[in-house]
């Protein structure tokens, strides 16, 4: 059994062991030691946050991971120093040393981790001396010689310092070997922000702790730049965090000396405190908007310009699409604002071509596009464009493949359907010439698309710059959305006079027509005429005819028209048409081609003009009729070998009246759009690769519930335009 002065005196020995050295005889420091304790806690909770926060939105990498415990060891050590400054119990101080001890090591294991292959052979070297000094610090710290101040803590301090500058080198060795600009330019900010931080914490160090919170502020600052950084993969993302981060400080410290000067000098005057608030509220008020506006004009200026610029760019287009009433107008407003400050290099406005099976190129600027995008071409693109109506990345696509490669290994689009779409995403960016590919829409209707690239952004666009361009397709969808509408008001109420024209044409030319044809008929008949004279009713007869079927033009394509379509055979309607039809036009007809539903009389209609049109481009060669099933529906194509169709004049071979003929009414193509529509399909016009023109007629199958005979009105018409 113990004797009792050998406990007494081990009790004493532990009791000194415990007591601070302001227990030991040193004085308080009032306010300052509060202080540095308030900062403390205040540290330690927003590096918990940080350490919980990041855990919740990592990835699960080890990089996450050791950022976690890098975090939560950094708060320990602000937590002991907070406690300690405000307790005399001896143990608070020991476990601070003990965890600042740590800290080596686990930012050495984070830094491992944050380098990847780049410059680990460096970072490895740097895991002895960090093991070695956190075993003597916890040595140390079971001693009196590291709580009692003296020459062991301030040489220990001045080891920390060290060491921790020596793990912050290989991060400027590592960035000086990386693979990418991107990963080095990464690498030299963390560098930077890191030597700040260093350099702040040894200040406060070297004055005796008497900048408060200097050094505690940007431990903390940088820690939620390191996670930041893990979070945003792009440094683009990562600099706009930061002037985020910059123009909310400002807003602060702005605010806080406000209320510092105008309501602090009140605070012990009751009524004239409440006053001197409700003044400063007032202000603040006033001032808060134009002064964020200016705050962040600055702070964007100054480390994001092209950010700026090209937002500002954005909203210059806006307004100029504001005072545009045409389409055509419209888009070369965005491409001039866009390209006139040299915010982006390539530019492309593509609207919907008929049926959406295409995007058609309407405007661009810098390097010449492709003209057309064909649906089929690539179906995932733009099926996921018209599901999601959300903008499509490069930069994006390729880090979700460079994550997913992460994970799995090599990737193989061939067996791995998630990388196989992701393929055929990006290669539609590159068919589209973008960076950046946003849909312009309006009512959840696509109407076309903007393709925006940048050769000098490796990384793309921030988000910022994609919002802004975001909001300005939505602005150009709804201004097209319009300016169609207005046209097609402006469409109906010239069907409108036509209408009432041709009732005036039905009455006025139609009768007395059929009185001089019969006359001309009575005359052949009665008189005896030579081949001169025979040659001369002949044209007065044709004429006759050629009038009467402009009145008839008039009449059919002015009136609502309606057609009854019922199932047919492909092969047999085409073949039965073919007897009809002058000639013979080669049939082909796709053995897997199913039931059609047509009204045969307009369909003939409509073939009859197609291979008219097609046979006086190409005399020399009959047309070929084909038939084939696809997806939207029947299709039924006429094709030539003819010249082709200039590019002046196919936006306008629907258009009423317009005709390259000499003797055409301009009614026949439109009256043939009109059928087609009728029956729910489309007629286009369309190049023949070969040479010449395809006239493609696509027919959609019956909808649900829709029978034999069903009859079906033509829709309003529409401006060709759209």
């Amino acid at each position: 059994m113990k004797s009792l002065p050998g406990l007494a005196r081990r009790g004493r020995n532990l009791r000194f062991f415990l007591r601070t050295p302001r227990a030991r005889g040193s004085t308080g420091e009032g306010d300052l030691v509060l202080l540095v304790a308030q900062t403390g806690f205040v540290a330690a909770l927003l590096l918990a946050v940080i350490a919980v926060s990041h855990s919740a939105r990592g990835q699960g990498r080890r990089q996450d991971d050791r950022l976690v415990i890098f975090a939560a060891n950094l708060g320990f050590v602000h937590l002991f120093s907070a406690m300690a400054a405000l307790s005399s119990y001896g143990l608070w101080p020991r476990l601070m040393w003990i965890a600042a001890g740590l800290t080596p090591v686990t930012a050495s294991a984070f830094l491992r981790s944050l380098v990847g292959s780049a410059d680990r052979g460096a970072v490895q070297t740097g895991r002895f001396p960090a093991a070695l000094f956190a075993l003597v610090t916890v040595v140390l710290s079971l001693t009196p010689w590291l709580v009692e101040g003296g020459l062991i803590p301030t040489l220990l301090g001045g080891l920390l310092l060290g060491l921790h500058t020596y793990l912050i080198d290989m991060i400027r060795k590592a960035a000086q070997v990386a693979d990418s600009p991107i990963s080095q330019a990464r690498l030299r900010l963390l560098w930077a922000g890191a030597g700040l931080c260093m350099g702040l914490t040894a200040l406060d160090l070297a004055t005796g702790r008497q900048l408060i919170g200097l050094a505690t502020i940007s431990q903390v600052l940088y820690t939620g730049l390191l996670s930041a950084s893990l979070l945003r993969e792009r440094l683009l993302d990562l600099q706009d965090l930061i002037a985020r981060g910059l123009i909310f400080g400002l807003l602060v410290l702005i605010l806080t000396a406000l209320y510092g000067v105008l309501v602090f000098p009140f605070y012990q005057e009751g009524e004239t405190f409440l006053f001197a608030t409700l003044v400063c509220s007032a202000i603040l008020l006033l001032l808060i908007n134009p002064m964020t506006r200016s705050i962040e004009n600055l702070i964007m200026r100054l480390m994001l310009a092209d950010t700026q610029v090209l937002t500002e760019a954005c909203y210059t287009a806006r307004d100029r699409i504001r005072r545009s009433v045409q389409a055509r107008e419209m888009m070369d407003s965005v491409v001039v604002a866009l390209m006139e400050n040299g915010t982006v290099t390539r530019v492309a406005i593509y609207l919907t071509g008929p049926m959406g099976l295409s995007f058609n190129l309407k405007a661009s600027g810098g390097p010449s596009p492709q003209a057309t995008l064909e649906v089929r071409d690539f179906p995932e693109f733009y099926s996921q464009l018209r599901g999601d109506q959300a903008s499509l990345s490069r930069s994006g696509i390729q880090r979700q493949l460079s994550r997913r490669a992460e994970w799995i290994g090599p990737i193989n689009a061939e067996t791995d359907p998630e990388i196989a779409h992701l393929k055929a995403l990006e290669e539609g960016l590159t068919k589209a010439g973008a960076d950046l590919l946003l849909p312009v829409s309006s009512q959840g209707q696509v109407l076309g698309l903007l393709s925006v690239g940048d050769d000098r952004r490796p990384e793309g666009f921030t988000r910022t710059e994609a919002a802004a361009l975001s909001a300005l397709a939505g602005r150009l969808g709804i201004g097209i959305s319009n300016t169609q509408h207005m046209e097609q008001l402006r469409f109906r109420d010239r069907l409108a006079a036509l209408g009432e024209m041709s009732a005036g044409l039905a009455h006025e030319i139609r009768n007395p027509l059929g009185s001089i044809q019969g006359a001309v008929q009575m005359l052949e008949d009665e008189l005896p005429l030579d081949d001169e004279q025979q040659e001369l009713f002949e044209i007065i007869t044709k004429e006759i005819r050629h009038l009467s079927s402009v009145v008839q033009g008039f009449l059919d394509y002015s009136r609502p028209l309606k057609v009854q379509p019922e199932p047919v055979l492909p092969a047999e309607f085409l073949a039965a048409c073919a007897q009809v039809l002058a000639g013979t036009p080669v049939i082909e007809v796709s053995q897997s081609v199913e039931t059609a539903w047509i009204d045969r009389d307009r369909i003939l209609q409509v073939l009859r003009n197609l291979v008219n049109n097609a046979r006086e481009a190409d005399p020399e060669r009959e047309p070929t009729i084909s038939c084939h099933d696809s997806s939207l529906g029947t299709v039924i194509e006429v094709i030539d070998q003819g010249p082709g169709i200039p590019d002046e004049q196919r936006a306008k071979l629907f258009t009423p009246f317009f005709t390259t003929k000499d003797r055409g009414t301009g009614l026949g193509l439109a009256i043939c759009q009109q059928i087609t529509k009728a029956h729910g399909g489309r007629l286009d016009l369309l190049a023949n690769p070969g040479g010449g023109t395809i006239a493609r007629i696509t027919l959609p199958k019956p909808r649900d519930g829709q029978g034999a005979g069903a009859s079906l009105e033509s829709p309003s018409k529409e401006s060709p335009s759209t």
